[in-house]
């Protein structure tokens, strides 16, 4: 009877652990003196560093949760518990952090009298939450499909990356906003569930942006980092209507010596990614020496609105810095305009990624690993 009952238990736990889908593992708070944490119907607490069960509950509870000489405190002491996971144990349960609600789980950790809290969340839950507010703009399903892929792609590729992190993103910087959502989003997230795109059978950084001014670059070659992604590309659709995205702008160099910490700057060379005329950095040159500042920080300081893309050129007349540009965001990756324009042509999503990311390859998780579709209501 043991032995059945042995095997029973262990088998329930496989099949619990092939049920499990890909998550990813968000930083909501880091080194906070508190949080305020809610839950709504039936949910479990465990130990996430043992995996230990704590204990269950169907009460709300909705309380300060800080750090303890002697644990965790949350409406009472917490013994020996430095670190708590909060599991929904129902459909309706809910779980709030600071009054912004999350899908799947919930961890606190105790960190030298702070507390840093992780929220691990299916891929296509936070996908739907990330990109509810960032694809505001009315857009053909093609396009919405295409962006849906290739924010997935760079998402499994984040957590390949950091598969023993104990954390792969910080909330803040990615402008996750737990359970929000989109009508359009969701509809798109479920139209592509489970669909990435592998360049020599791995996925690969991926990126996406509004116009590219009908050139793009690899995303490795704007952030300058060692990994492998397909090429730019040279012609897209969008290409054929770059007048249409010329910029202007002209910039005090009293800002841009600001900037670069530099009394007096006499020249601005741009650092352009390799066989392409998109800026990854520039170099500003004074009587004080030089200082190189890459796109991202600048356009941080000046504002995107002032520098809305890396395809420009840059001169100094006088006091000012005149710069004249194409297009709008870094160009890697996905063109939003290209891809509306081949979507208008009857391309199918294949095809606009396949434009976008030559040499790559659409690929079903889900079919290529056999996994079944989780029935946990942790991830529904």
């Amino acid at each position: 009877m043991k032995r059945f009952v042995l095997f029973f238990l262990l088998l329930c736990t496989t099949l619990i652990a092939e049920e499990k889908p890909v998550t990813v593992r968000v930083l909501l708070t880091k080194l906070a003196d508190k949080a305020h944490i809610e839950v709504k119907g039936r949910h479990l607490l465990y130990n996430p560093k043992t995996e230990a069960f704590l204990s269950s509950s169907n009460k709300k509870k909705k309380a300060p949760i800080t750090a303890h000489d002697k644990g965790l405190y949350w409406d009472e002491i917490l013994s020996d518990i430095y670190a708590l996971r909060i599991v929904p144990d129902e459909k309706n349960c809910s779980i709030l952090v600071n009054g912004i609600q999350y899908k799947g789980w919930i961890e606190i950790y105790n960190i030298g009298g702070t507390i840093n809290i992780i929220n691990e969340v299916d891929v296509e839950n936070y996908l739907k939450a990330k990109l509810s507010s960032q694809v505001t703009q009315k857009l053909s399903k093609e396009t919405l499909d295409a962006i849906m892929i290739t924010e997935r792609t760079h998402l499994y590729h984040i957590i390949e990356k950091g598969a023993y992190a104990t954390w792969q993103l910080e909330a803040e910087k990615e402008g996750y906003l737990g359970i929000a959502q989109s009508r359009s989003v969701n509809d798109a997230i479920e139209r592509t569930r489970d669909i990435i795109l592998h360049y020599r059978k791995k996925s690969f950084a991926a990126s996406w942006g509004l116009d590219h001014g009908g050139r793009s670059v690899s995303f490795p070659a704007i952030f300058r980092i060692e990994s492998a992604a397909p090429p730019g590309v040279d012609n897209l659709p969008s290409l054929h209507e770059r007048a249409k995205s010329k910029w202007k702008t002209t910039i005090p160099l009293q800002a841009l010596e600001q900037i670069a910490g530099q009394e007096t700057l006499t020249n601005i060379e741009p650092f352009r990614a390799e066989k392409s005329h998109k800026v990854y950095a520039l170099r500003f040159i004074g009587p004080e020496g030089i200082k190189d500042i890459d796109i991202q920080a600048l356009q941080t300081s000046l504002g995107s609105h002032e520098i809305p893309s890396n395809d420009f050129t840059v001169t100094i007349k006088g006091k000012k810095a005149h710069f004249i540009g194409y297009g709008k965001g870094l160009g890697t990756g996905l063109c939003i305009a290209s891809a509306e324009i081949l979507a208008h042509r009857n391309a199918s999503v294949e095809k606009i990624l396949l434009t976008h990311f030559p040499e790559a390859k659409l690929i079903n998780m889900r079919q290529e690993t056999g996994k079944r579709p989780s029935n946990s209501i942790v991830w529904q």
